[in-house]
């Protein structure tokens, strides 16, 4: 219903039609994904809104903590292949194990062998305690808002809150996930689930950008989340060993990293230390064995190993610094080897003698 306003009259005529709309609080609106019709209450005034406490505000709380908190969008983000899904499943399964929480994975990505080895290998099988809703079955899955995903979430939030994954956001975003406008129409979508009680996971990519590497795509993803975990892989032998989680976004406290060890179908958090020290003896490997290595080869290596760029980078630059990596020029123009002490053919510098300003001075000491 529009009408044009002109004289007070109008404006009057308008309060007459709010009030016609909605005689029992709520007015039928068709603005829902997949045409569905919501009703959704129509308020009279500003004044009658309710408080934040009236709407039932809780403290924050966890699924997962501080990974997964209840009722929010979290971002989860890495290369290829480095193991987000299968933290995501094991995530879920711990949650269901431990505080009966029902997990929904909305899957555009996997085929179906691949999500039956994971959960083979997860020591998983699927059924109520974790649906997951495919390619292989007759219809594809769902955006996430569709009625019958919340339908669902509205019966499993409450008490022990659910989960749903959406793996990925490639596959789910309706046009380029470089436009904000289809990024930021995708997680509006998952947005309402966590309005809903869900802990919505939404699964993404690296970028290759020096100023976007966390993701890929339009900046709308970070700013639409609550909170986002940049996830590198640290594989041994070329299979899934550790994993390191750092926050790059945090609504609900202090960015931290953290540290999973998956072996043997399990996902254990460890010390984020010892990982570290781990990977620093792995990024220390390289250089051993390819001496004079320079900074784009050492990269590429520890980006195909996924120790990750950014962390060699630093790595070769808090190393030249500290005195433990010796940085040569090379044979080109602007190149610059590294080797570790005693490696480069170059002679140790002598140690320094300090000789009292008295004997300077031919003075008896």
């Amino acid at each position: 219903m529009k009408r044009e306003l002109v004289a007070a009259e109008d404006v009057q005529a308008v309060a007459g039609d709010w009030e016609q709309l909605q005689p029992d609080g709520w007015q039928p609106m068709d603005n829902d994904a997949d045409g569905e019709t919501t009703h959704v209450p129509m308020f009279k005034s500003i004044d009658s809104l309710p408080t934040i406490a009236e709407c039932g505000a809780v403290a924050v709380s966890y699924i997962d903590e501080p990974v997964l908190p209840r009722a929010a969008v979290v971002g989860l983000t890495g290369d290829p292949e480095c193991g987000k899904t299968t933290l995501a499943q094991a995530l879920a399964r711990n949650a269901h194990n431990s505080g009966n929480v029902r997990a929904l994975f909305l899957d555009r990505e996997n085929p179906l062998a691949v999500v039956a080895d994971r959960l083979k290998r997860l020591g998983m099988v699927d059924g109520p305690g974790c649906r997951i809703w495919g390619g292989w079955l007759p219809l594809m899955a769902p955006m996430p808002d569709h009625p019958i995903v919340r339908a669902w979430v509205v019966e499993n939030a409450a008490p022990n809150g659910c989960i749903v994954v959406v793996d990925s956001l490639s596959a789910f975003c309706d046009g380029d996930q470089n436009d904000a406008t289809v990024v930021r129409a995708l997680m509006h979508r998952c947005r309402r689930l966590a309005d809903l009680g869900a802990t919505v996971v939404v699964l993404h990519h690296s970028g290759k950008s020096e100023t976007s590497k966390d993701y890929r795509g339009s900046s709308d993803f970070p700013a639409a989340v609550d909170c986002a975990w940049h996830l590198t892989s640290l594989p041994t032998d070329g299979l899934l060993d550790k994993l390191v989680l750092r926050a790059y976004k945090n609504r609900f406290g202090a960015a931290r990293e953290l540290a999973y060890s998956y072996a043997g179908g399990k996902m254990v958090r460890v010390d984020a230390g010892e990982v570290k020290a781990t990977v620093s003896e792995q990024l220390m490997a390289i250089i051993r064995c390819e001496p004079g290595i320079t900074s784009t080869r050492f990269q590429d290596v520890a980006a195909e190993r996924k120790l990750g760029r950014d962390r060699a980078r630093k790595f070769l630059h808090d190393g030249v610094l500290a005195g433990t990596i010796i940085r040569r020029p090379g044979s080109k123009k602007n190149e610059m080897r590294h080797y570790l002490p005693g490696t480069d053919g170059q002679p140790s510098l002598p140690s320094l003698v300090v000789i009292p300003v008295s004997a300077q001075n031919g003075a008896s000491a």
